[in-house]
This record gives C-alpha cells, structure tokens and sequence, in this order.
C-alpha cells in the first residue's frame, strides 16, 4: 500500500543511519543474534558473511520480539489475514466514515507535536494522551487518558477496544505496526504521516554521532552511508 511504503521508507531511512553506531546493542542477547540469521534483521556482516543483504519492511513475514529477554513472540506470514497491514485502508479510495477511522503515524524529526496540536485545536479532532495516572478512559483536559506513545499503552488499548468504542477520532502513535494492530480489516486505519527531508535527518543523526565520538571526526558527511 501507499501509506505503509512510505512510512517503511522513513523507518527504513531513519534507521539506516542510526543503527551504524548501535549495532552492538541489537547483539546484546544470544536469542538476538539467533533471530538476525534467521529473519535478516540486520545485514549480513554482523554474522561475518561476505554478502550483504538489509532487512525491509516488505519481506514475507511480521515478527515481533520481547524488549527485556530478546525472544521471539511472534511471527506471521504476509497472506494471513492477521497481517498488521491488513489493517490499512487503501488511500486510493474513498473514505467510509463508518468503518475507518484517522491514523496519524508520527515519524522522527517531523514536527510531531505541532500537527497534533493543529489537528486537536484547529481541526477540534478528539485523541488520546496520557494526563494522570492510573490510565482510563476519561477525557482529561480535552483528551483521552491513555498513551499511545508506549507499547503497554497500545496493548492496554487493544485490550480495551479503543477503536472499537469510536471515543476519539484520530489514533496517534510513532509506533507504526504496533499503532495498526489497533484496527482490524473491518474497522480499518486511514493512514497519513508528515517526513523530514531524509537527508536532513541523516544529516542531524551524522553530527550527534559524530558530536559524541561515534564517528572519526575526518570523516565527511557525504561518505558517512557507504562506510
């Protein structure tokens, strides 16, 4: 779909550069290493082959694994059915108010916080946000009370029926396949997302890596994604 290519490729342009100097973290837990050589989480050095193959967004299977012990939680083929982005509506065609609702995915470095703001004040849209402690479904201060910025806040609000309650009217989140799990193929997501230029994010991420002694102060912008 559209939408999914073009948030797979902020992911994937984001995320292409930071992990150059993060990539002992994602090998941190032997279930990890395990998981790199069998789904090519990440290229094919960090197992010392000579060939280099990178992970996408678009490869046959959907798989998600456990922050704290590095095990695999799950895993599901592209023609299931429960494919998270079966949960998309196709942007090509008319919206049906009735079973779609709006999902904002919100991308790294791209003004997040002002386009909520316009959506929730000037565009008087209902959504969710985290005021106080515990998390419910009371509107606080003009929103909903739950986090949708966290992965326990998704998965409380996929317990809850959050969509299914129609309470608000746009789901915002930076977490986008967690963020899609919400829907279902019959109450599907509406997708849209603003992006930084991908240069410019490559080029912020370029100077606070080097700004930390991540990267060899010689070495120049513009052969920094070769390296």
């Amino acid at each position: 779909m559209v939408f999914a290519a073009a948030a797979a490729a902020v992911q994937v342009s984001y995320f292409k550069f930071r992990r150059k100097h993060q990539r002992h973290q994602q090998l941190r837990h032997p279930s990890r290493r395990r998981l790199i050589g069998q789904f090519r989480l990440t290229d094919g050095r960090e197992s010392g082959s000579s060939e280099e193959h990178q992970a996408h967004p678009s490869q046959p299977y959907y798989i998600t694994i456990d922050d704290e012990t590095g095990e695999l939680r799950e895993v599901i083929e592209s023609d299931s059915v429960q494919h998270p982005l079966n949960n998309l509506a196709d942007i090509r065609t008319p919206r049906d108010a009735r079973n779609e609702e709006f999902f904002y995915f919100v991308s790294p470095n791209a003004k997040g916080s002002v386009v909520r703001h316009l959506l929730s004040h000037c565009f008087g849209l209902r959504r969710a946000e985290k005021r106080l402690d515990p998390e419910s479904l009371d509107f606080i201060e003009g929103a909903l009370n739950l986090n949708l910025y966290s992965r326990q806040g998704l998965a409380k609000a996929k317990e809850l029926d959050l969509v299914g309650r129609s309470l608000i009217d746009l789901y915002d989140t930076s977490y986008f396949f967690e963020g899609i799990k919400l829907f279902s193929p019959e109450h599907r997501a509406r997708g849209f997302l603003m992006m930084e230029h991908p240069i410019h994010s490559a080029e912020k991420l370029f100077l606070s890596a080097k700004s930390v002694g991540a990267i060899q102060a010689n070495v120049k912008f513009i052969n920094y994604p070769d390296r």
